[in-house]
């Protein structure tokens, strides 16, 4: 049996040895141990993202392209479809905004991106006589023939539903110049856009059609009438 020191030296070494097991060391000390440690940062919730891509499309309806901006830094989507298939992409290119289209486009925006009624940003554009975002699109390489839902294509939309401006003249031209088909026929109407007539004038305008709340096809012009056959009398 031990004698007291030794069992008093015995004690004090097992008292020791437990004093150390139960003492925090330096991993336990800057948390790497402890079980409520923050791990790495967990994505986004899905509700966040599509709070921020709904800003991002409010601000591409208002054309604002600093808060566009701000909002596709902080990882708001550009391609990102609401309900009604809108994008932030195809509302800078049916609404015209030709910076906040370079925005969407230098953030990787998909040219190919379809709306509701299965058309291009190229047919959007081409609809209101954006010539500006529908140049910009034909070198984003986007299809230029395209045909949507209702059978249309980029260069029916502007010349059925355009108007004879400026705007919509230079639509065409665009188009036209960007290799558009000016004689495939419209899916729903059969019949190709009107001929340009074939004159070395380039500058004439091409004819143009009065803008209608139905998409129907425009009247054939009616000629003139003839004069009447005149007698013609022999001489004697």
């Amino acid at each position: 049996m031990p004698t007291a020191p030794a069992l008093g030296v015995l004690v004090g070494i097992v008292a020791g040895a437990v004093l150390t097991a139960c003492t925090p060391g330096p991993a336990a000390e800057d948390g790497s141990h402890r079980t409520d440690a923050a791990g790495p940062e967990s994505p986004r919730p899905e509700s966040t993202d599509a709070e921020a891509d709904g800003r991002l499309r409010d601000a591409a309806w208002a054309g604002d392209v600093d808060a566009a901006t701000r909002l596709i830094a902080a990882g708001a989507d550009v391609d990102a479809k609401d309900a009604t298939e809108q994008s932030a992409y195809l509302i800078a290119t049916s609404e015209g905004h030709l910076d906040l289209l370079e925005l969407t486009l230098s953030h990787g925006a998909d040219v190919a991106a379809l709306d509701s009624w299965n058309g291009t940003g190229l047919i959007r554009a081409a609809e209101r006589g954006h010539w500006l975002v529908t140049g910009r699109l034909l070198r984003a390489g986007i299809a230029r023939d395209h045909v949507n839902r209702i059978g249309y294509q980029a260069i029916h939309e502007a010349i059925w539903l355009g108007r004879d401006d400026d705007a919509y003249v230079a639509t065409v031209r665009i188009l036209a110049a960007g290799g558009a088909d000016l004689t495939r026929a419209s899916g729903r109407r059969a019949s190709p856009p009107p001929r340009w007539p074939r004159s070395a004038d380039t500058t004439a305008r091409p004819p143009r059609w009065r803008r209608s709340s139905r998409r129907r096809r425009p009247p054939i012009p009616t000629p003139p009438c003839s004069m009447p056959p005149v007698a013609v009398t022999p001489m004697p």
